[in-house]
């Protein structure tokens, strides 16, 4: 990732992923970046993160991870990783990918199918509308939670045991916020009134 400053590319790159993305098939590569609230950092006490999300070298996954700044503000610290979440997909499309922070300061992010192949269009249930998987979902967690866990899943989420029982004891994954989605690979919030 660069950081255009002042009319300029730096000459340094702000978070350099070499090794860790892989973009040599298909839809793979470095989907989107989104930059922590710093209201949010504030709150906590922590440094401010970048959110990245991209195709992981070698397991094809899509992968959500966050990077803390560095006090300075001129990069982000590769070396500080902190894996959100780690999502398998069985072939190099429909990886959506998109990251961003929503007005209610959660973390949203959305994850394809991950499958082209007509094949699996026959699976019942397709991979998007089972509950159990985080495929072909836009997910909805709380990244900086009190405790040190990388998220936590909001109890106002569609399908979590306090607004779905009936689907948390189904398997329903609570992260999920929207589903039956085959490459959200963009999202944006439309202004309130």
């Amino acid at each position: 990732l660069w950081l255009f400053d002042d009319g300029a590319v730096r000459e340094t790159p702000f978070l350099s992923l070499a090794g860790r993305v892989t973009g040599l098939l298909g839809e793979q590569g470095l989907f989107t970046a989104t930059l922590e609230p710093e209201e949010r950092a504030t709150e906590r006490g922590g440094p401010r993160h970048l959110v990245v999300a991209f195709t992981e070298e070698r397991s094809n996954a899509v992968v959500v991870a966050a990077y803390p700044l560095l006090p300075d503000g001129s990069g982000a610290d590769r070396q500080g990783e902190q894996v959100l979440l780690r999502v398998p997909v069985r072939e190099p499309f429909h990886h959506g990918g998109q990251v961003l922070f929503g007005p209610d300061g959660m973390l949203y992010a959305s994850i394809g199918d991950g499958q082209r192949d007509a094949l699996y269009l026959h699976e019942v249930p397709h991979v998007s509308q089972d509950l159990s998987s985080l495929r072909g979902k836009v997910l909805r967690i709380d990244r900086f939670p009190p405790g040190g866990a990388p998220y936590a899943v909001p109890d106002d989420n569609p399908f979590t045991a306090a607004s779905d029982p009936a689907a948390a004891a189904a398997g329903a994954r609570g992260e999920v916020w929207a589903l039956g989605l085959r490459n959200p690979w963009k999202l944006t919030f439309a202004p309130s009134d």
